[in-house]
């Protein structure tokens, strides 16, 4: 089983993107059906974040913690709990590809520190943008982590020690 694990505090505005797109990538065929259990960790959620969860049919867990170490944790500790063999982490202000848990798999390795893109430029200005493309690059020696594009193989995680707050 694969877990995924999204980090929410007040994010209805954005969870039901994210989790159409997490249940369109949980169908990819190179996952061959197995199951991907996706658990959203609603962290001090005043919104309604937890209804759109609900709504999507996803595993909810709440805390009152207001730190993203602490929700991932919690969720990657749920799903490890129902013996997810993979833990993909993502936001919930993100949308991952179709392919995003196929190509981290495809990679066969421990631990996968994906890039994230900026779709949406509006309000920033073409200095920022420029900056950004200047030193920002998509390639597989890129330096760049992002909790929001991350998997890793579960013993890989444990022997980490997991995420701290």
């Amino acid at each position: 089983m694969i877990g995924v694990v999204v980090p929410a505090h007040d994010e209805e505005a954005c969870l039901g993107e994210c989790l159409h797109a997490l249940r369109t990538a949980a169908l990819h065929p190179a996952l061959r059906g197995e199951r991907v259990d996706i658990v959203v960790a609603l962290d001090a959620c005043s919104d309604r974040s937890a209804d759109i969860a609900r709504r999507h049919g996803v595993r909810t867990l709440t805390l009152t913690r207001r730190n993203v170490g602490a929700a991932r944790a919690a969720g990657a500790q749920a799903a490890l709990d129902a013996g997810a063999r993979w833990l993909g982490f993502t936001d919930a202000d993100s949308t991952v590809a179709h392919d995003w848990l196929a190509s981290q798999l495809g990679l066969a390795s421990e631990a996968v520190c994906g890039t994230v893109e900026v779709r949406e430029w509006g309000g920033y200005s073409d200095d920022l943008q420029q900056r950004y493309r200047a030193a920002y690059h998509d390639r597989p020696d890129h330096r760049h982590i992002h909790g929001a594009n991350l998997g890793v193989a579960s013993g890989a995680y444990l022997r980490a020690g997991g995420f701290q707050e």
